[in-house]
């Protein structure tokens, strides 16, 4: 009996649950983080029957336990492979998660930078505030919000090449979802 068209469908569903886009044929699969020491990583997908690889530093505050890698297909509006590595919990907080996006450039995975360093993104949900961010239109969207003051700021970015680019700040008057799976 062929399960083939059955995996698929579980794993189709599984993704849509957590608003992930099933992989396709062009769609990067396979994405893994391999620590190379304490702080260095190699981060890696399979586009096709091609892998690609990239390397980064795990930011300070943060473990290698739970860290892990998801496939993006397009959420920066790059057109190429990109990755969403989710660097999980760190060791003081928590209600923050902390993340990093890679991008394919010239053969390699490369870290998305801002300001010509590797760019950490991070969603939290505290007491004073929440912030976040979110992929949509090919952009991305980093939002804070504090509770008290009722205000907070929305950054738009663009990317070009490996670098994020500030397109917009708008002020928020209430508080914004943060989606990193949209990213992913």
């Amino acid at each position: 009996m062929n399960r083939s068209p059955v995996l698929t469908a579980v794993v189709v569903l599984a993704w849509s649950l957590v608003g992930l886009p099933p992989a396709t044929a062009e769609a990067p699969s396979g994405s893994t983080v391999t620590f190379t020491s304490e702080t260095e990583y190699v981060v890696s997908t399979t586009v096709g029957r091609h892998e690609v690889e990239g390397t980064g530093q795990l930011p300070a505050g943060f473990t290698s336990s739970g860290v892990r890698a998801r496939p993006a297909s397009n959420g920066l509006g790059s057109v190429a492979v990109e990755v969403l590595v989710d660097f999980g919990h760190p060791v003081y907080s928590m209600s923050a998660r902390g993340y990093a996006l890679f991008t394919h450039r010239t053969g390699k995975l490369r870290p998305v930078t801002l300001e010509g360093r590797p760019v950490v993104l991070s969603a939290f949900a505290e007491d004073s505030g929440q912030g976040g961010f979110r992929c949509e239109d090919g952009r991305l969207l980093v939002h804070r919000f504090d509770l008290s003051s009722r205000r907070g700021e929305q950054t738009t970015y663009r990317l070009v090449g490996t670098r994020l680019k500030k397109v917009s700040r708008v002020p928020l008057r209430r508080s914004v979802a943060s989606r990193p799976g949209s990213c992913a």
